[in-house]
C-alpha cells in the first residue's frame, strides 16, 4: 500500500506542478487552468480509484486537503486560486472525494459517477458560462446534458444494459442535481453536487 500511496502524491504532485509551470510561464488565466485540474483531477481519481485501498485513497485526499488549505492561505498554487471571485471551490474538491471515499468506496457505479460529474459536468458547463459572462439557462442545460451522458455512460460500463426505467431515473436525478449546482455559491458545487448524486445515485439505482 505504502508504495502505491507514495505513487499517488507524486503523480498528483507533478500534474499541479505541470500546471502551475504553465501558468507562470504562458500566464493563461487561473480561471482556465483551474478547470484544467477540475477536470484533470476527476480522470485521475478515477483511475487511482482501481489501484488504491480505500484507507490509502483517504490519507492522499487528506493530505492534498491540508496542502490545499495552506496554499490557498498563502496564494502558493496561482494555477487554482482566483482572485477575481471568492471561490473555496479547490478545498471542497478534495473534501468531497474523502466523504465519497468513506461511504461509496464500495459502490463502484456510484463513486465514478459522482467524481465524473464533479470533475467534468461542472467544469464545462463552468467554461461556458465564463466566455459568455453569465451564469444562464444555457449553462444549466450544458450541465444537464453532461450529467445524463455521464450517468447513462458509466451506468453501461459498470452495470451493463440501459433500461428505460434506468434512463427515466437517471435523467431525473440529473435534473435534481442540475438544480442543487446552479444554486450553489463560492464553490460549494464542488460539495453538493457530488454527495447529491452519490446519495441519490446510491438510492435509486
Amino acid at each position: 500500500m505504502a508504495i502505491k500511496f507514495f505513487i499517488t502524491l507524486i503523480v498528483f504532485s507533478l500534474f499541479y506542478g505541470l500546471l502551475e509551470i504553465i501558468k507562470r510561464k504562458t500566464h493563461l488565466r487561473a480561471f482556465y487552468t483551474r478547470k484544467i485540474a477540475h477536470i484533470g483531477s476527476a480522470f485521475f481519481v478515477i483511475g487511482f480509484y482501481f489501484w488504491l485501498s480505500q484507507a490509502a485513497f483517504l490519507i492522499a485526499c487528506s493530505a492534498f486537503t491540508l496542502f490545499f488549505i495552506f496554499s490557498y492561505q498563502k496564494k502558493i498554487l496561482r494555477s487554482i486560486h482566483i482572485d477575481d471571485f471568492k471561490s473555496w471551490g479547490e478545498i471542497f474538491y478534495p473534501i468531497a472525494l474523502i466523504i465519497l471515499g468513506i461511504w461509496f468506496y464500495s459502490e463502484q457505479f456510484v463513486f465514478i459517477a459522482s467524481v465524473a460529474i464533479m470533475g467534468l459536468a461542472d467544469a464545462i458547463s463552468g467554461l461556458y458560462n465564463y466566455r459568455n459572462k453569465k451564469a444562464g439557462l444555457t449553462g444549466s442545460l450544458i450541465f444537464l446534458a453532461v450529467t445524463i451522458f455521464i450517468i447513462f455512460i458509466s451506468h453501461f460500463w459498470l452495470k451493463g444494459n440501459i433500461s428505460y426505467e434506468t434512463m427515466l431515473t437517471g435523467v431525473i436525478i440529473a435534473i435534481t442535481v442540475s438544480i442543487i449546482e446552479y444554486y450553489s455559491n463560492y464553490g460549494t458545487d464542488n460539495l453538493t453536487v457530488p454527495l447529491a448524486t452519490a446519495i441519490l445515485l446510491s438510492r435509486f439505482f
